[in-house]
């Protein structure tokens, strides 16, 4: 997959398009990605997507977006649907004000899109002014087609970005992976920590994430090294008890792994929340806590061993 970013020209010839946040990747975005390319190879189109780095609302409010999975996972998973081109503009102020009909031009007449799939509620362009009837008049005008695509259900409600959120939220991690089509897992490159949990006698293994998770707390999860299958208890948050900020960290605790973990990369699947952080009055009291966490981490896992997971 070609990734076009803010800085290279567009690539000039017909493209069957879609846009979104593709925040997860999930069966719906899969589905929909699958049929924009079947129509882009009968056509003899290239297929393309465009999404948006940073997030819009990190741009527009100012604030960081809880996210699903970062732009690094996103990539990857938009390149296994087998889209050709990916378009990652970069988000700033200036792309925020460009009007609706600016928007639409580069489209249709620089992007050379014949083809664009977008949600029914689409907005775009400075103050959200754009929907798909205005995409749609414009498309007319160059000979190109509008597809506002309803949202795909699952049980009585839609599969959606929001909806998978809010089971991460819960710790549902299995009604989240129904929706996203995989595991959701954290997956982020070990850097060096305070060293705070190995004087407390639980080294932890401390995450660069390129996101802020949408979930938080304490939870029960595993990890590979090597070929070998590990529990491990993974807080997800700020740690309020030795951290004064709002920097949200994750850090797994392996139980029984002895080595050097450091620049190695990390993927650590969750399968239950076990509680929300909390601030403790004292190292020794987080102490406790920890090992209270670790000795019902191993119970589960060791559950789930049993049963076969």
């Amino acid at each position: 997959m070609q990734i076009i970013r803010h800085h290279r020209l567009p690539v000039n010839r017909p493209l069957a398009l879609t846009i979104g946040n593709f925040d997860g990747v999930h069966l719906g975005h899969q589905i929909l990605i699958r049929q924009l390319r079947q129509e882009a190879q009968t056509r003899g189109w290239d297929s393309a997507a465009m999404t948006f780095e940073p997030h819009p609302v990190t741009v527009l409010a100012g604030k960081p977006a809880h996210r699903i999975e970062g732009v690094r996972k996103k990539i990857q998973q938009l390149a296994a649907t087998g889209l050709e081109i990916l378009y990652l503009p970069r988000f700033n102020k200036r792309f925020a004000s460009q009007s609706a009909k600016e928007f639409t031009s580069f489209l249709f007449t620089q992007l050379a899109v014949r083809h664009l799939v977008v949600g029914e509620d689409f907005r775009f362009g400075q103050g959200r002014q754009g929907d798909v009837t205005m995409l749609k008049k414009a498309a007319a005008a160059h000979g190109a087609t509008v597809l506002g695509a309803e949202l795909l259900w699952s049980g009585d409600a839609p599969i959606s970005s929001g909806r998978i959120r809010e089971y991460l939220r819960a710790g549902n991690f299995i009604a989240a992976a129904q929706l996203l089509g995989r595991e959701w897992v954290l997956d982020g490159r070990v850097v060096r920590g305070e060293g705070i949990g190995r004087r407390l006698g639980f080294p932890t293994a401390n995450l660069r994430l390129n996101f802020v998770p949408v979930c938080s707390g304490i939870f029960a999860g595993d990890t590979v090294i090597d070929g070998v299958r590990y529990p491990a208890a993974v807080s997800i948050g700020n740690n309020p008890t030795v951290q004064n900020s709002s920097l949200v960290r994750a850090e797994a605790h392996v139980l029984d792994f002895d080595g050097n973990l450091y620049r190695r990369r990390l993927t650590v699947q969750l399968f239950e929340k076990l509680r929300d952080e909390e601030k403790y009055n004292n190292l020794e009291q987080l102490r406790a806590a920890i090992a209270d966490d670790v000795k019902t981490v191993r119970q589960r896992f060791d559950h789930r061993t049993k049963a076969g997971y």
